[in-house]
Parts: structure tokens; sequence; C-alpha cells
């Protein structure tokens, strides 16, 4: 601080005299027998760069050594003084908040019953005379009393009166409220009554929900409809004005315990159901492994058996194949007949036949290697030619342009040079001669050249 302990002692106690000598005597004593405090603190400067982040430099403390101790517990002194004081200032201004929120909250209440009240339709089929006056009594009295502005130093006055006009105002409203409220949720319940016992029966019939289940949400939906009926009765026996003894918040909340055990039933159905599931597959996995198991053995004992046979085939056809030879061989040594004319001609193919000779040089056409070459390639029909020579046209045209083939035009144009066969009506060779005529196709009047 600026000031002096002196000037801030004057300033704060309202111009309290200075210390006596004895007791400045006395503080410096204990001063010079108490420790020296230092105050450890740590400043820090800000230093912020081109890029943005912030560099703190640390400063060294302030030192303290030369400080009288009569100073220094002044300063103490002044420093729990000035945080005595805004708690004070703190807890003034909490309790001036509570005290304005209690205040608007009471004056909210009232203005908005008395502006709400008189346009409620069938409000006097569910209040009595007296039970009116009373309210719109209070409430006068509140909107006076408010506009007198009170300025309560706490806020229990407000809630007090705010409290007292509920307790008048709430049952009035709540049989305004009921008199719509109660017949659509009674409705709702019905509904979901007639839904979950729908919604039983198509599960029971797909087999999805077991009898034991199945009773304990009929059982359940069976007390909810009893439970309604005996309220609604006990209702309607009440007049108008009298309290309610069934509310639409009570059937909401036994339409709720009602969803909660069907839920429950639900859940416990699913995972019977996924059980089962799981063990007839596991079933259904065992009785394939084991066909597939029994088929593979009967493929394997099929397919030993047809080895076997084709080995017994096989060694038939061997036995039968040596008995024929020892059967001929036999014949060959026993028959001296001599061989016939056929039988030589046959055995001798060097004799010349008829129409023709060995060679091929006779006027007959020769046989074997010599025939085959004397064969002709039958050939082509003048339109196959034709065709063949089209595609070897297209297949040249629709190739890549080679680098050698390419001129630039003025207009900047890659275009194939002159030396390229094109489809017009005669074509270059690649040494640029034009020929006159193309081969096959026609000739300049339109005519078919023939070959």
């Amino acid at each position: 601080a600026d000031s002096s302990p002196q000037d801030d002692d004057a300033a704060a106690g309202g111009g309290q005299k200075e210390p006596q000598a004895d007791e400045a005597a006395a503080a410096a004593a204990a001063g010079a027998q108490a420790p020296e405090v230092r105050q450890v603190t740590e400043t820090k400067t800000h230093t912020r760069t081109h890029h943005g982040k912030v560099t703190l430099t640390p400063v060294a403390p302030p030192s303290l050594a030369g400080v009288p101790a009569a100073h220094l517990a002044w300063a103490k002194a002044q420093l729990e003084a000035g945080r005595h004081r805004l708690a004070e200032y703190d807890a003034r201004e909490a309790r001036k908040e509570k005290i304005a929120e209690a205040k608007n909250q009471l004056e909210s209440t009232v203005y908005d019953l008395r502006s709400r009240i008189p346009d409620l339709e069938h409000f006097t089929e569910v209040t009595t005379e007296e039970e009116r006056a009373a309210l719109a009594t209070d409430l006068e009295g509140l909107v006076g009393w408010l506009e007198e502005d009170p300025g309560m130093d706490t806020e229990e006055p407000y809630h007090s009166r705010l409290s007292a006009l509920r307790q008048r105002a709430d049952p009035l409203l709540l049989r305004h409220t009921e008199l719509a409220a109660r017949p659509q949720a009674a409705a709702r319940l019905l509904g979901a009554i007639n839904a979950t016992l729908d919604a039983t029966a198509r599960l029971v019939n797909d087999s999805a929900l077991n009898a034991t289940e199945a009773m304990t949400i009929a059982s359940e939906c069976q007390d909810a409809q009893t439970w309604l009926t005996e309220q609604l009765q006990a209702q309607m026996a009440l007049a108008p004005t009298a309290d309610p003894v069934l509310t639409s918040a009570a059937i909401e909340e036994k339409e709720e315990s009602l969803q909660r055990v069907v839920s429950l039933v639900s859940k416990q159905a699913m995972a019977r159901l996924r059980a089962e599931r799981a063990q007839r597959e596991k079933e259904e996995r065992a009785a394939r492994k084991k066909a597939e198991e029994e088929a593979r053995k009967e493929k394997e004992r099929l397919e030993a058996e047809q080895r076997a046979a084709a080995a017994a085939a096989a060694a038939n056809a061997t036995a039968n194949a040596t008995d024929a030879n020892a059967t001929a061989n036999a014949n060959s040594t026993t028959t001296d007949t001599p061989p016939s004319a056929a039988d030589s001609e046959k055995s001798n193919p060097e004799t010349p036949q008829e129409g023709g000779n060995v060679g091929g040089d006779g006027e007959g056409r020769g046989s074997g290697r010599d025939a085959r070459l004397m064969r002709r390639r039958p050939r082509r029909r003048r339109g196959q030619r034709r065709r063949r020579r089209r595609r070897r046209r297209r297949r040249a045209n629709s190739r890549p342009m080679r680098r050698s083939e390419r001129r630039t035009r003025p207009s900047g144009r890659r275009t194939r040079r002159r030396g390229r066969r094109t489809r017009r009506r005669g074509r270059r060779t690649r040494s640029g001669r034009r020929r006159t005529r193309p081969r096959g196709g026609r000739t300049t009047n339109g005519r078919r050249r023939k070959r």
C-alpha cells in the first residue's frame, strides 16, 4: 500500500489515536525475538511472441528484510479485515438474490392465477362458490401486499405466503385438469391392455411364448383392467367438486407397471428362444456331420468295389487274351493249308493294282502318301477373301498411330502421312505410289471387277 500504517488506521478506525510508545516498544521487542518472516510469492510477466504464443518469465519476489515487524502485523490485520468484509458482502448479495427469487416466484404465481382462473372452461363445475370466493380474496390480498413493497430481510415471508396459496389453489386446479385428462389416460390404458393380449395370442400361436409366460402376461393385464374398473366406479360415485380418488398420474403409473412386466417376460422368452435355436442348430450340425461321414464312407466303399471289379475284369481280359494266343499258335502249327491268292496279295503290297502303278506314274491315281500330296486344297470363295481383306483394313485403321506416321498441320491437328493405307478408292503402298484400282472391290464406274 502507498499510505502509511498511521493513515490507514485513522481512515479505518474513524480518527483513532496512534499507538502508545510502550505498545510500539513491545511490538519492536516481539519483532526482534520473532524469526524473520519473508513473503513467498512469484510474479510472472507475459511476453507475447510474433507466433501468438505466451512466454512466462519468472521475476524475483521483493525482499522484506528491512520491513519492521509492526508494519507486517498491521498489514496482516488489514488483510484479514478485508477478507471479512468481502465475505460479508458475498453473504449479503446471496441473501438479496434469494429474497428477489422468492418474491418473483410469488408474484408470478399470483398474477398467473389471477389472469388464468376466469378463463378456465368448466372450472365452475368442479369448484364451489365458497372456494372460488376464498381464492379470489387471497389473490387480492397478496396483490396489495406485493404492491406495498414490504422489503423483507429474509425470504421466509414470501415462501410461507406462496405455500398457503398453493394449498388453496392446487386442489381446485387438479380437479379441473383431471376432468379432461382422466378419461384420456383410462382409454390409453385399456388400449395397451387389449394390444398386449392380442400380441400375446399371436406369439402363442407362433410358438414364441410358452403357456407359463402367456399366463403371466394375461394375469397382469387382468389385474390392471380390474383395478381400472374399480377406480373408475369409485370416482363416478363422488361429486365433481370432491377431490378425485383416481388421477391420470396413477393411471399412467399403472400402464408403466404393465409395460415393465411385459418387457421382462418378453426378454425371458427371447433368451429361451435363443437357447432353443442354438441347441437346434447344434443338433443340425451334428446330424449334417454324421450324414457327411456316412456319405464319405459309402463313396469309399463304392470306389473300392469299382476298383475291385475293374481289376477282376482286367485279369479276365488278360486270361482270355492268353488263351486266344495259345489257341492261335496251336492252330498255326497244326494246319498245313497253303495261303490263298487274296492272302498273297494282301501280304505283298508291291503287287500293282488295276488302273495304276506303285509310284503313281500310270493313268490311275496312286495311293498312300502320293495320293495325299496330290489332293488340292479347297479353293476359297471370293466373298471370304473380300471379308478377310476388310478385316485387315479395319485392324490397320484401328491400331495406334506410329510416331513416324505423324505430322502437324497448320491448325495443330496431327494426321497420318500419305503413305498410310486408307479406305478410299485406291490404296497407297508404303512407298507412296497410288494404285489406280484396288484388288477386288469395285471399279471407278461402280461395277465389280472380275478376277
